[in-house]
């Protein structure tokens, strides 16, 4: 299990993941009350991807990813034009 502490890598090795086998990849996220923290997990079941933040900017990219991987979970795109999108969006990424 990997926390991350950069939201870009977490990002970019999310996104990776989810190419690499979207049929295997799950995401789920929970938010702990007490300590007012949202976590953020993507898997692979060989892989665990971590992420927590309590910043609300961080919160407004985790529902960009959110709204990103749920698409393409219940999309029929192949994985061909998945990987094509993914490459896209990591220039659209770089050039931020």
């Amino acid at each position: 299990m990997v926390y991350y502490k950069d939201w870009d890598r977490f990002y970019e090795a999310s996104l990776r993941m989810f190419i690499k086998a979207p049929e295997k990849t799950r995401y789920s996220f929970k938010y702990r009350g007490v300590r007012k923290i949202l976590v953020l997990t993507v898997t692979n079941s060989s892989k665990v991807l971590k992420f927590r933040t309590d910043q609300r900017a961080d919160i407004r990219k985790m529902e960009r990813l959110t709204e990103w991987m749920l698409l393409r979970m219940t999309s029929p795109l192949t994985k061909e034009e998945i990987q094509t999108e993914f490459a896209s969006l990591l220039e659209g990424e770089a050039a931020n």
